[in-house]
């Protein structure tokens, strides 16, 4: 048995997991990443990279140019589009019309792409080759995590390759548990999930093709509304990746009576072009639940990801939420280094994020639910697809002929279609509107950025910042919120955000005798100090930040490595010794 030692251990290769090895590798940390795949699983996932997500990758040296090259056009990713097939559109969303005040991604947000409609796959084939060539990083494929037990300050892991023949021994002082929905890691912990639970079955067909032609105009998402193949076709790509997305009614349908023949048909009916050529490259059955775990820290292993959380992918919150979960730890674990006390800290991990996380699960769901009003809409019930699975199971359509069945469902079939189609003519207004409230599952601002983290590691001093909705975001620069990003120059190249550093506490302050008021005990490395008077920027915009950061009345501005604000005082004799008492109060 070989044993090896590192400060880190994670386990599960995906977005939650390399992210935070290079979160961790900014702060010179070792990790190994244990991944069970020997190679990227080339089967799309999730699609979306939210505004908070892109922000978080540039941090750790991912720029929107390394996107891009691999994501949707911008004009594809804004749109998305509800059809009879996909040639036959009857309502869209476009979100650069569409929502109320279209002009505000670019008031808060740094990068010209807001939001990128890229595969999962293509995110991790970028993370992948940054985590080959950093020095801090080793990861081990092909190998799966067995088991762990937890000795005065030490995780004693065992792994076995794949073909479990060699196990070894991980010798880490930190085991982070990336592994899943179905995390081995939590289950052997016995940490329960709690919430709805399972909500439905769905296949998830992967093609390669490029429909461009084929199109009716190009979006992201096409929700298709047919009686004989209902379902979801996701452009995670239009000139290469699709996914059909549809639900299984079980036990009414049978998981073992998927088969290629029948995805191929099943998409050419939901694309509406029968002389196509499709190849279908993989499928996935997959369970939709909402669930968040009890508990998401055992002594030094924690939870992120899916193995923290799972809820349903209409909005897009899922790999996001990860992807968060893992810069908002592993500052705190860099940090629990120096700390005298690391659990206030350490703590905050689950207080901040799992209220974070239940929020984006329940909207989620509320998404999910919603949807289905676009089906009454039409003049079909909600649950008419699982009506019709349930009666063509029934005892009745097993006992008479092949021929007798298929004439029934095509009837059952044209009766739907004319119901839709007589809807479209006659209820179109109301169909639209219906439309229009589904907004919210895209245009996600607030939900993506205005969180407001509340605990021991954020002083809020009777401050209380305005809750974001979820499509308005609220710029604050009160303890708990994201630090806002504004321009600093006519250019629009330089943004406050370049004030701020992962790896870094960052102090702000008016001018040097302001500073001189504060006691402070930090080590120059761990700390990045800004004073205002100092800065090298047109006055006009220098006085935008002080007014809109209220630095005239609340003074000085600590920010974590993370970007939420920690805390905001005035330089006065009772604020002497916040800083010592803050920074003693989280275990320095």
């Amino acid at each position: 048995m070989q044993n090896i030692k590192t400060n880190i251990l994670i386990v599960g290769g995906g977005p939650s997991g390399m992210i935070a090895a290079l979160c961790l590798a900014k702060y010179n940390i070792d990790s190994i990443i244990v991944e069970k795949y020997l190679d990227i699983n080339p089967h799309p996932k999730a699609h979306e990279l939210n505004t908070r997500s892109i922000e978080i990758l540039k941090e750790i040296g991912i720029s929107i140019k390394d996107l891009e090259l691999e994501a949707s056009p911008s004009s594809d990713g804004c749109r998305i589009a509800f059809c009879t097939d996909i040639q036959n559109e009857f309502g869209q969303i476009d979100l650069n019309k569409d929502i109320n005040d279209p002009e505000k991604y670019k008031r808060h947000v740094e990068s010209e792409q807001p939001y990128l409609n890229i595969s999962q796959t293509e995110i991790e084939k970028i993370l992948r080759s940054k985590i080959t060539n950093n020095p801090f990083i080793q990861i081990l494929t092909g190998h799966e995590w067995i088991s762990c037990e937890q000795t005065d300050g030490v995780i004693y892991n065992k792994v076995q390759n794949v073909d479990k023949n060699k196990i070894c021994e991980i010798h880490s002082e930190w085991l982070l548990a990336a592994d899943g929905a179905n995390s081995s890691i939590r289950n052997s912990l016995g940490i329960k999930m709690k919430g709805p639970g399972f909500i439905g079955s769905f296949v998830n067909a992967y093609f390669e093709k490029d429909l461009r032609k084929y199109i009716y105009k190009p979006a992201k998402l096409y929700w298709i509304v047919n009686p004989s193949a209902p379902g979801v076709f996701i452009a995670h790509h239009i000139d290469k990746r699709w996914v059909y997305n549809f639900p299984i009614y079980e036990p009414w349908e049978k998981i073992e009576d998927i088969n290629e023949e029948l995805l191929e048909q099943r998409i050419k009916d939901a694309l509406g072009i029968e002389d196509l050529d499709i190849k279908i490259k993989s499928v996935s059955i997959w369970k939709m639940t909402q669930q968040t775990a009890e508990s998401w820290r055992d002594k030094n292993i924690f939870l992120i990801g899916d193995a923290a959380h799972c809820f349903p992918p209409t909005g897009g919150l899922g790999m996001n939420s990860g992807i968060a979960d893992a810069h908002n730890l592993c500052w705190k674990i860099a940090e629990s280094q120096y700390l005298k006390n690391s659990d206030i800290l350490l703590d905050s991990y689950e207080i901040e994020r799992k209220p974070v996380t239940e929020k984006n699960g329940k909207e989620s769901f509320e998404n999910y639910e919603k949807f289905f009003e676009v089906f009454e809409a039409l003049g079909l019930p909600k649950n008419g697809p699982e009506k019709i699975a349930k009666f063509k199971a029934s005892l009745v359509m097993k006992i008479i002929p092949k021929s007798l069945r298929k004439i029934i469902i095509n009837k059952l079939n044209d009766f739907a279609n004319k119901k839709i189609n007589s809807s479209i003519t006659n209820a179109n207004l109301k169909i639209q509107q219906t439309i229009k409230e589904q907004i919210p599952h895209f245009d996600r601002i607030g939900l993506d950025l205005g969180y407001i983290y509340d605990d021991k590691a954020t002083i809020k001093n009777n401050l209380t910042p305005k809750e974001s909705t979820v499509t308005e975001y609220l710029p604050s620069f009160l303890p708990g919120a994201r630090f806002p990003h504004m321009w600093l120059n006519f250019n629009q190249t330089i943004s406050s955000h370049t004030l701020i550093t992962y790896r870094k506490w960052t102090l702000i302050c008016m001018n040097e005798n302001d500073l001189n008021y504060f006691n402070i005990d930090l080590q120059p490395e761990c700390l990045n100090m800004v004073l205002l008077s100092d800065l090298k920027i047109d006055f006009q915009f220098l006085n935008e930040f002080i007014k809109f950061a209220d630095m005239d009345k609340l003074g000085l501005m600590l920010i974590r490595p993370d970007g939420h604000i920690a805390l905001r005082a005035l330089p006065n004799k009772d604020n002497k010794n916040i800083l010592t008492n803050y920074f003693e109060g989280i275990g320095f």
